[in-house]
């Protein structure tokens, strides 16, 4: 009996399919299946949203830049929940990797860090 072969997708390729171009209805959906929110309500907490990423990202870079490893860490662990909260998971996985590499010391890693800051802010421009 030979089936379809299932292919296990990375994050990276699943952050794919949650391009720029379905941030905002992959939100709005989850936000209706899970919390039944009305339209209004959605829109509502997505001017949240939009506020808390652009203040968050800004923060981030703000304190990488001063090599302030600890507090930029917990600039990424927000990041991390207002996606999670947003049923974004793929991208709050990218901002959890972000928290976890300064919380394992690796402070040599600056550029690595601003690097994949960036690479997350440029995916979820869409929604800034």
């Amino acid at each position: 009996m030979s089936g379809p072969v299932k292919k296990y997708q990375s994050a990276d390729e699943k952050g794919a399919r949650q391009g720029p171009e379905n941030l905002e209805k992959n939100i709005r959906d989850f936000l209706t299946k899970k919390y039944n929110m009305t339209p209004e309500s959605i829109d509502s907490m997505l001017n949240g949203l939009t506020e808390s990423l652009i203040n968050e990202f800004n923060q981030a870079e703000k304190t990488l830049s001063q090599e302030d490893l600890k507090t930029f860490s917990r600039h990424a662990h927000s990041l991390k929940g207002a996606l999670r909260n947003m049923g974004l998971e793929e991208w709050a996985l990218r901002a959890h990797r972000i928290e976890k590499l300064q919380t394992k010391g690796n402070e040599d890693q600056l550029q690595s860090l601003a690097e994949q800051l960036q690479f997350l802010k440029k995916g979820l421009r869409q929604l800034m």
